[in-house]
């Protein structure tokens, strides 16, 4: 697993947008996000694919047979050692542990006060 942004692995925070590579963990076409109409949130699940961090599903944003795009549930902020794991048309994956981080990921983006050449006119 690794930051969608940037593909650094390390620890995981709530909200952060994470990709998964592994084979057979979806369908061949792609699937895409999706709004659950009943929350008017993204849908849990997408192309019968599912990521669960400690049993909480996560938001779905892509899922093909070898890469999964989901965003880190908040609710696992207060989970010292969170596992996640996907399932895939009735069949679950291996648990994978991990390291949650805090609240500023990996791949976020940071503005410097460094700058070099023209501004603009």
């Amino acid at each position: 697993m690794v930051n969608a942004a940037s593909f650094i692995k390390g620890a995981v925070s709530p909200g952060e947008i994470v990709t998964l590579f592994g084979t057979a963990m979806g369908p061949a076409n792609a699937a895409y996000a999706t709004i659950d109409p009943s929350t008017g949130k993204l849908a849990t699940t997408i192309g019968g694919v599912q990521v669960m961090f400690n049993g909480i599903p996560a938001p779905m944003i892509y899922a093909t047979a070898t890469q999964i795009s989901a965003v880190v549930p908040y609710e696992i902020a207060p989970i010292s050692s969170p596992s996640v794991w996907v399932k895939y048309v009735g069949q679950t994956s291996n648990a994978y542990p991990l390291k949650l981080g805090g609240p500023r990921c990996q791949g976020c983006s940071r503005r410097t006060r460094r700058a070099a050449g023209r501004g603009p006119s």
